[in-house]
């Protein structure tokens, strides 16, 4: 149990950083192309926009979930208050159709 809550501690320290800001959004990026059917190209814009919309703590609870990974989902989710979750839960229900919207037009 202590071994968990350290890595998980390590990994707010070093990897939400990282991943919630607009110059890298690879994590989500990638784990957008390899969950769902939907091309990198509008895997970059889901990115762009996550990192544009959401909190830190959104951002990684997304990632997390994206990747199932439950331990750092659950422990975000602790942290983060029920707007938060909501948005990050909803996200990707309406992210990757505005992103294809935009594209074609």
């Amino acid at each position: 149990m202590r071994y968990s809550t350290a890595l998980s501690a390590l990994f707010c320290l070093f990897c939400i950083p990282a991943c919630s800001g607009s110059s890298n959004n690879s994590a989500l990026v990638n784990a957008c192309v390899e969950t769902s059917n939907l091309d990198k190209s509008i895997c970059d814009c889901v990115a762009k926009k996550a990192s544009e919309e959401l909190s830190e703590n959104a951002y990684a609870f997304l990632v997390a979930s994206l990747t199932q990974d439950t331990a750092i989902a659950t422990e975000l989710r602790g942290e983060m208050d029920m707007t938060e979750v909501m948005q990050a839960g909803m996200f990707m229900t309406h992210a990757p159709a505005k992103c294809a919207a935009e594209q074609s037009n």
